[in-house]
């Protein structure tokens, strides 16, 4: 890992709409260097899971809106 900021992968499993309910299903791993215990770990803690959650978001997004575009019956 060469940067600070988290990485995160995203790998689908499936991605279903069954009687109008979307199911995505994906395994999830996110890494990051481990802070200090320091008085700043909380707040280090929190702006990694912040960043790696944005990541997480943006991919749910793409498969959503790749499975939506392809289903007729909205």
């Amino acid at each position: 890992m060469g940067s600070e900021n988290p990485e995160t992968q995203f790998d689908t499993q499936a991605v279903e709409i069954h009687n109008g309910v979307l199911t995505v299903r994906a395994t999830i791993e996110v890494r990051y260097k481990m802070p200090n215990q320091d008085g700043d770990l909380p707040q280090l803690l929190e702006a990694h899971i912040e960043t790696a959650g944005q990541q997480i978001k943006r991919e749910l997004f793409r498969e959503s809106i790749q499975r939506t575009d392809l289903y007729t019956d909205l």
